[in-house]
C-alpha cells in the first residue's frame, strides 16, 4: 500500500521548517532531519482495481540543521526504525551512539555524512 503527503505545512508556529532555511541555502548539500506529526486527511479508492490510498497531513514539523546532536539521534532513532520496518537487523541503541562517537565531527564534517543523498 503507498501513502500520499499533502503538499502544505502549517502556516502557523506548527511549521518548523523556516528555522533551518539559512542552512537549507548555504549548505545545499547537507542533509537535515525534520520530524512531522501527521494523520489522515483522505482516503481514496480505486473503484476499478480496489486499491486504497490514504493522503497524511502534516499537523506540526520541526526541522533540526543535520550537525546537531538532536538531529544526530534523530536519525539514529530513523535507522533503527528502518531497519525493524525492513527486517534488517538492529545493534543495541547504546552501541550505535558508541560507534557513532568514535567517527569524527568537526565543523566540515555533517553528523549525517553516510545518508543516502548527502553526496557520498
Amino acid at each position: 500500500m503507498s501513502v500520499k503527503l499533502a503538499p502544505a505545512l502549517p502556516a502557523d508556529d506548527r511549521n518548523g521548517m523556516p528555522a533551518i532555511a539559512s542552512s537549507l541555502v548555504e549548505r545545499p548539500d547537507d542533509v537535515h532531519v525534520a520530524v512531522l506529526l501527521v494523520r489522515t486527511k483522505e482516503i481514496r479508492t480505486n473503484a476499478r482495481t480496489g486499491d486504497v490510498v490514504p493522503t497524511a497531513e502534516v499537523l506540526a514539523c520541526e526541522a533540526f540543521t543535520g550537525v546537531t546532536a538532536d538531529a544526530a539521534t534523530l536519525h539514529r532513532l530513523l535507522r533503527r526504525q528502518h531497519e525493524r520496518r525492513t527486517g534488517k537487523v538492529e545493534l543495541p541503541l547504546e552501541l550505535e551512539e558508541a560507534i557513532d562517537a568514535l567517527r569524527p565531527h568537526d565543523e566540515d564534517t555533517s553528523a549525517a555524512d553516510d545518508e543516502p543523498g548527502s553526496g557520498q
